[in-house]
């Protein structure tokens, strides 16, 4: 299972010289296992990083923790161009708490990273083409619903890579730790047991975040079922209680789903931020061609007066909101006073057959 896992896997030394290597690391360093085996790792990073991997590693060996950790790392095979790599690393104390191994797992992100590049410049792009083309809104609004379309089709490819990959990775890493264990006297057995614990902890933080990005739940059944669920994760999370109410009556437009989920999921990052809130609401409510989602909490609130322009309390959270529902022709209105809680009402055009 070590040498067939689908990803880079690496036992070193305290010190990080590499004792074992499984197929896919060699192939990704470029190096044979005989002359891998042997070598400091820290030798295979880009140079403008080798410093601070050094810097790194170090303290996470004094440190004497096995909680696993993850460095974004660029590697240098001898022979070929840099690799972009997510590492994660987690130690084998020994019976001094102090680390006996490291053991590495290594993924290829060089891909990932060029999407996340190219979407960051796209929408660099975009926010600089928005503010010259303020005067011409509805030609503004085809082009941003295009891109909202294509940037959430790229949230849910990442998405499901993040899950599928992940699972991999950690599954071989799950493997990797049950033989290791074998061969450690019981007290190492149960410090490999916590760090198999923390790769639990990762797991669902991953597919987490692959929700976040794009849930499943609302291209399968639908804006409703969508919000309940995030709501149900969100009171999970923050102990916030949170009803959802109303309905859509049916499917509507994709990018009108989308825009209310994403609308929703900024407003309730607001609330478990900021507002100190015991209770929230979702509501739903579809009237003559037209949807509007009313969101409230019973928090602290704020004075809304100060809200102008693209600044205020939520800044570019509140800004990219706005870009969301000009692109749908939606409009919303913030009412709040200091005590007395928060209200986010939003109000989107729909076409009577939705």
């Amino acid at each position: 299972m070590f040498d067939s896992a689908p990803d880079g896997l690496l036992v070193t030394s305290a010190e990080g010289s590499i004792r074992e290597a499984n197929r896919f690391a060699t192939r990704l360093l470029g190096v044979r296992r005989s002359d891998l085996v042997g070598q400091d790792l820290t030798l295979f990073v880009c140079r403008e990083q080798r410093r601070s991997f050094r810097s790194r590693l170090a303290r996470f060996r004094k440190g004497g923790t096995s909680e696993v950790r993850e460095w974004e790392i660029r590697l240098q095979p001898p022979d070929s161009d840099p690799i972009e790599t997510a590492l994660a690393i987690a130690s084998v104390p020994g019976t001094s708490r102090r680390p006996v191994r490291l053991l590495c797992a290594v993924r290829d992100i060089t891909r990932r990273k060029r999407v996340e590049r190219r979407l960051k410049e796209s929408e660099r792009q975009h926010r600089s083409l928005y503010r010259r083309m303020l005067t011409h809104r509805d030609a503004l609004r085809v082009l941003s619903a295009r891109y909202l379309l294509a940037r959430e089709e790229e949230a849910k490819r990442i998405a499901h890579q993040l899950h599928d990959e992940a699972g991999q990775v950690t599954a071989s890493i799950h493997l990797a730790l049950a033989e290791i264990a074998r061969e450690l006297p019981a007290p190492g057995r149960e410090r490999l047991r916590q760090v198999a614990d923390y790769l639990d902890d990762i797991e669902e933080r991953l597919r987490r975040l692959s929700h976040e990005l794009r849930p499943t739940i609302l291209d399968d059944l639908g804006l409703a079922p969508a919000l309940e669920f995030l709501a149900e994760g969100f009171s999970s999370r923050t102990g916030i209680a949170i009803r959802v109410e109303g309905s859509t009556e049916g499917r509507l437009d994709p990018l009108v789903e989308t825009t209310i989920y994403r609308v929703v999921q900024e407003a309730l990052a607001n609330i478990g931020r900021h507002s100190q809130a015991v209770e929230a609401s979702i509501g739903l409510d579809r009237v003559r061609g037209t949807l509007r989602c009313v969101i409230r909490d019973d928090g602290v609130g704020f004075d809304a007066r100060r809200l102008r322009g693209d600044g205020g309390r939520s800044g570019l959270g509140l800004l990219g909101v706005r870009e969301r529902l000009d692109a749908v022709g939606g409009r919303m209105q913030i009412r709040s006073t200091p005590g007395g809680g928060t209200e986010l009402s939003v109000a989107v055009p729909i076409a009577r057959s939705s």
